[in-house]
């Protein structure tokens, strides 16, 4: 099991554990939440390109009263493989992303609304090309790389967040990252945000 899974599920855990203790109390809560959550990343960059689990762990901040607006720095981290590519080369590295968004409920029913986000990235892409894919009858090495882009972000998707609890989720079908050397990362994701006392 990679460290990072390890690292991920052990926070996740932490956070769920503070969310169920605090739910057992009538509590008022601040405008500031930590967010966790898990999707499946399909990544084109410079020379890389593969699929694998992407984490995201942030801080949110709620701008207004009624929690429509809300500011959210966060780091988005996961590992990738070139699986499922029949021409590219044996790939495998690892993707850090430090990124800053605005969410907005552009519609909200009860507890449910429907949200848009945009924002900018910087991120960190590095690991190993290794041989196969189509070189052409040419031989191939392997090597290490290293490459850093930025650029925008946006995404949009159906939040779910229930009065009176300290927890409320997000489902996003579609979040894009296009920056700089052709870097694209596109992924579905499920977040859950935990509100601070």
């Amino acid at each position: 099991m990679r460290i990072s899974h390890i690292c991920f599920g052990a926070c996740f855990s932490v956070l769920l554990m503070m969310a169920s203790g605090a739910r057992a109390q009538e509590t008022e809560y601040s405008r500031n939440a930590i967010q966790a959550g898990i999707g499946l990343g399909v990544l084109e960059g410079k020379s890389e390109s593969g699929s694998g689990l992407i984490y995201n762990l942030g801080y949110l901040r709620e701008l207004d009263a009624k929690g429509r607006v809300r500011f959210n720095p966060s780091i988005l981290f996961g590992g990738f493989r070139s699986i499922g590519i029949n021409d590219a080369r044996d790939q495998e590295f690892r993707l850090s992303s430090l990124g800053l968004d605005l969410h907005v409920d552009v519609a909200r029913l009860g507890a449910f609304s429907l949200m848009i986000s945009g924002g900018a990235f910087g991120a960190l892409s590095r690991g190993m090309i290794g041989t196969g894919g189509d070189s052409n009858g040419l031989p191939q090495q392997s090597r290490y790389f290293s490459h850093f882009y930025i650029g925008g972000k946006g995404s949009f998707g159906l939040r779910v967040a229930p009065k009176k609890q300290s927890t409320s989720y997000e489902l996003r079908p579609v979040s894009i990252l296009v920056g700089n050397q052709g870097f694209v990362l596109g992924y579905p994701s499920l977040t859950v945000n935990f509100k601070i006392k």
